[in-house]
């Protein structure tokens, strides 16, 4: 009798430490997991922060909106053949334009 009742109770500490284990392994888990879903969102807001960043400093060298053609300034190669724009004082400022939005 005394060798049953020591061996149910064994059984019992058994079961009891095999509920704690596994209660501890779920909680680990789940741990992990919260972990590992709260660095995906720290990367993906990281990322996020980047393209803002760039997109910031690509407006910022862009000074303003600009379209296609901003402006246009002619060489001395591309100096025009008319005689009257050739005695012009600043000629190239005749080819100067932009547009803007």
């Amino acid at each position: 009798m005394k060798e049953r009742e020591e061996e149910s109770k064994r059984q019992k500490q058994q079961k009891l430490s095999e509920e704690a284990e596994a209660k501890r392994l779920a909680a680990e888990s789940a741990k992990r997991e919260e972990a590992r879903i709260r660095k995906e969102i720290e990367e993906k807001e990281l990322e996020e922060a980047r393209m803002l960043l760039a997109e910031a400093e690509r407006k910022k060298g862009k000074k303003g909106k600009k379209t296609a053609v901003d402006s246009v300034r002619y060489s001395e190669a591309a100096k025009p053949s008319c005689s009257f724009l050739m005695n012009t004082p600043n000629w190239t400022g005749i080819f100067k334009f932009s547009f803007r939005m």
